[in-house]
């Protein structure tokens, strides 16, 4: 039987933090297990697409394509799996007001329990979805990479004067959202005190909304526009130029995301601390890991900050090898695989 799957994702631009990085990997390892797989960021086309499909992956709810799909595929009679990203994990973040419930309950409740499985990125959101029975049947199926392929990093390449210095860096790899803790993360930093001289911190990604405006002006206002640089980074080659220079790697999201940043720091060689919402399933205990608070990541920072460099580095190479072992696209791809020849 030839088996064909679309991938709905809400954007298939690479941008910093995005699923989009993921998917590429997951389709093509999946057309290398003989799944034929193709990946839609736009109604056109949606209907056919999913007509000659056997099932439809949705990656992320809550954007208007997404329900859409789950619509038509219900309505061609396709089953379909659901990766929400943490929209549907509860938490303090995730609170939601008397219209979004009313939504939720009368119209996407019914699709969310429509589809055949939902898929959880890590422990934390599976514990999660679980504990507010979301759904009936979960599975933890996060997102890989080819770590083979992903390049190097590590502090190998200069290419400004900032990095031509001594300061050491410190970068977040993702959209400039609060939720990604990049606000916590600029607080922490600042508590951190001598502990943090010699560092500067990097926030590379795109503006979700108008923070990043606001969190320029509130550096410039307590003076530290010298330690503090915001930059784009639209593209895999540019995530790897700021990985190059970076040294240590932080994804302090405050709720679950996926966690591309935190695989391709270790890809990269890059130290890195990750928070419970963030930290990839498997490397719990590899990997720098803290809650989800200002306290707790500044006192991860600074156990980390304090650190020399080799100290630092010195187990990057046996996070790596945790990495390939359980979320490299080889192992992971028949996961998906055989969860799509389950339901479809």
């Amino acid at each position: 039987m030839s088996w064909r799957v679309v991938h709905i994702v809400e954007s298939l631009q690479p941008s910093a933090g995005s699923i989009a990085i993921c998917v590429e990997g997951l389709l093509r390892a999946l057309r290398e297990a003989g799944v034929d797989s193709e990946a839609i960021d736009a109604a056109g086309g949606l209907d056919e697409a999913i007509r000659n499909a056997n099932l439809l992956h949705v990656h992320g709810w809550g954007y208007e394509l997404a329900g859409r799909a789950a619509r038509t595929a219900r309505k061609f009679g396709k089953p379909y799996v659901l990766s929400p990203l943490g929209s549907l994990t509860p938490g303090p973040h995730n609170r939601k007001g008397l219209g979004d419930k009313l939504r939720l309950f009368f119209g996407e409740r019914s699709l969310v329990r429509g589809a055949a499985a939902l898929a959880a990125l890590n422990t934390e959101d599976d514990r999660r979805l679980r504990a507010a029975n979301v759904h009936p049947n979960i599975r933890l199926l996060p997102y890989g990479l080819f770590f083979d392929g992903c390049g190097s990093g590590g502090g190998a390449k200069i290419a400004d004067s900032a990095a031509a210095t001594s300061a050491r860096t410190l970068l977040l790899l993702g959209p400039i959202d609060p939720v990604y803790g990049c606000v916590a993360l600029l607080k922490a930093f600042a508590e951190l005190g001598s502990d943090a001289d010699g560092w500067n911190v990097v926030l590379a990604g795109c503006d979700a909304g108008n923070w990043r405006k606001m969190l320029e002006a509130a550096v410039q206002r307590k003076g530290g526009e010298d330690r503090v640089r915001f930059a784009d980074s639209k593209t895999p080659d540019e995530q790897r130029d700021w990985l190059s220079r970076a040294s240590l790697l932080v994804a302090p999201s405050l709720h679950v995301r996926p966690a591309v940043s935190i695989m391709q720091a270790i890809a990269a060689d890059v130290p890195a601390i990750a928070s419970t919402f963030s930290a990839p399933p498997g490397l719990e205990n590899v990997l720098r890991v803290c809650g989800p608070s200002r306290a707790e990541l500044r006192e991860e920072l600074r156990a980390a900050m304090t650190l020399t460099d080799e100290q630092r580095r010195g187990t990057t190479s046996s996070v790596l090898t945790a990495a390939k072992a359980s979320l490299d696209w080889s192992i992971l791809a028949p996961k998906y695989a055989q969860l799509y020849s389950e339901i479809a």
